[in-house]
């Protein structure tokens, strides 16, 4: 797995531009030519910014707002290029598909006393830098229509929510509902937070309408242990917060949790995976030139494209063509001199301790 838009934040400060010191063309937004870039793209043959402006169409404002969003679409482009190149990358990330961590069997009489706590599932993923959990999709049970309730997803070292999710759309009573999550991960090291931390998916019992059916994990003793076929992976258990600590929607103390072998009418599928967005971020630098090269053709191809060419006569469709070929020839060398070595990611993902890139030509 890559998380695409933190390893495009890694890469985006390394793709800057300069801009043209023709007096006549607008200066360049800070977000482009800013002093934290090392890379500069003006460096890419024949690419000026009178080049940039041929490219340009009515869908964009003006030569910024083109490339702004040129860049990130135009890494992305790469870092998926490069793993359809290396097939291994797919092979190797996921570890567990689909797993649904709560017992099947479940009856509707049986409720969850409601005594305003915050309740929920604690997700503890394991000791591994490489290792993401993916929420994938959040059930519900309740004996209530709850279409207006409100989740939480906290991580330990935040006192805030990390993220919300509102059950718009709740329509079943006591049967159980899938909603899909959308980019909720739970990771050793939290790239907005701490390291080795918990993640907490939950909501306030004042906030529930009725009562949650009863749930249960596969637990092996009420919570206080975990269950042998993930949790080398990942640990999850129910856990409950006592009125007293609570603080509005702030995370309670965490010397006051509790824990249980209950869910509160809460089920999860997750995927345990491998990621490797942290590979890619320590080595950015790496993927510089083909990041380049993909932005050059892309903006080559916008000038073969470009309506504006009557009023960029300098700039004709032959010559863009021929820029199209030359870098279509030198993305490919360097797809060559790039690898990526999964065999060092981590003992859990693979053997041996850390992965690194290592390039043979880069031109």
């Amino acid at each position: 797995m890559i998380n695409f838009c933190e390893a495009i934040d890694c890469l985006e400060n390394q793709l800057a531009f300069q801009t043209s010191a023709n007096s006549c063309l607008d200066p360049l937004s800070a977000e482009l030519t800013g002093e934290t870039s090392t890379c500069l793209y003006v460096d890419e043959s024949g690419i000026t910014q009178d080049v940039i402006e041929a490219a340009l169409n009515d869908d964009y404002v003006d030569a910024s707002d083109y490339l702004i969003k040129i860049r990130r679409s135009s890494i992305a482009e790469a870092l998926q290029t490069f793993i359809n190149q290396h097939k291994e990358l797919t092979q190797a990330r996921t570890i567990i598909d689909n797993l649904d961590i709560t017992k099947g069997l479940n009856y509707f009489t049986d409720k969850v006393q409601n005594t305003g706590r915050l309740v929920g599932i604690e997700i503890k993923p394991s000791s591994s830098q490489t290792i993401a959990v993916i929420l994938r999709k959040l059930g519900v049970q309740f004996d209530a229509l709850n279409d207006t309730l409100n989740l939480y997803f906290y991580e330990t070292s935040q006192e805030d929510p990390i993220k919300t999710f509102t059950l718009t759309g709740h329509n079943k009573v006591n049967s159980l509902q899938w909603f899909s999550l959308v980019d909720y991960i739970a990771s050793y090291k939290y790239d907005g937070g701490g390291t080795d931390q918990q993640f907490i998916l939950g909501y306030f019992e004042n906030d529930l309408a009725g009562q949650a059916i009863d749930t249960r994990l596969y637990n092996n003793c009420c919570g206080n242990e975990w269950v042998s076929h993930y949790q080398s992976y990942v640990w999850f258990r129910g856990c409950t917060f006592p009125t007293t600590s609570l603080n509005g929607t702030k995370l309670p103390n965490m010397k006051t949790i509790g824990y249980t072998d209950q869910s509160f009418g809460l089920h999860i599928k997750a995927t345990i995976t491998c990621d490797i967005t942290e590979t890619i971020c320590d080595n950015s630098s790496m993927f510089v030139n083909l990041c380049r090269k993909k932005m050059a053709y892309r903006i080559w191809w916008d000038v073969f494209n470009s309506t504006r060419l009557n009023r960029k006569q300098e700039i004709s469709k032959d010559k863009a063509l021929t820029n199209i070929t030359r870098i279509e020839n030198e993305i490919k060398a360097e797809l060559k001199g790039l690898s990526l070595d999964l065999t060092n990611i981590d003992k859990i993902c693979m053997p041996c301790s850390k992965a690194f890139v290592t390039t043979a030509t880069m031109r």
